[in-house]
């Protein structure tokens, strides 16, 4: 499960770290042993990530994000095996993630398809009004009011076209 951040507050990921073989843990390892991808809606960002070595093999990643959105962080070592070494962050203004900013966040479902775009196009199909077919058919929400998908179907009622996730 990813966890809620707040812009601009300090955020730690705690990983171990363990020898080539995995079986004892490496000690006093610094920042620049590691290679560290922090990237912010896909894309790669510049923001500083700081890791601390711990005790016994354990470490901490650090970073400040300064914007809302989806953060991602990886940490790589070249020879050493970083374990509980990736992370992602929904970052909001807040540091509260509401229901409809899941609902309604662009490419939940995939790209283009919010998961309130497929929740109701889902239901409209399973459980709305249909009308127009077998042709061109036409879903209703559940409500009866909007048209939430159409679809174009060949003679032999395979559907070649569906539209309108709205």
């Amino acid at each position: 499960m990813r966890s809620v951040k707040k812009v601009g507050s300090l955020v730690a990921m705690e990983f171990e770290v363990y020898n080539a073989s995995n079986h004892q843990p490496v000690d006093s390892l610094v920042t620049g042993d590691f290679t560290r991808l922090l990237s912010v809606g896909g894309v790669d960002s510049a923001i500083a990530v700081t890791i601390a070595f711990l005790t016994s093999g354990r470490y901490r990643a650090t970073f400040t994000p300064n914007a809302a959105d989806v953060w991602r962080l990886v940490v790589r070592h070249a020879t050493h095996q970083p374990r509980g070494w990736a992370e992602t962050y929904d970052v909001t203004a807040d540091g509260v993630l509401t229901v409809d900013g899941v609902l309604d966040k662009a490419d939940t479902i995939e790209t283009g398809v919010s998961l309130r775009q497929a929740v109701r196009a889902i239901a409209a199909e399973s459980a709305g009004d249909v009308t127009g077919g077998p042709g061109v058919a036409a879903f209703k929400g559940v409500g009866g009011s909007t048209t939430r998908l159409t679809s174009t179907a060949d003679a032999n009622g395979n559907r070649t076209v569906v539209k309108n996730l709205s």
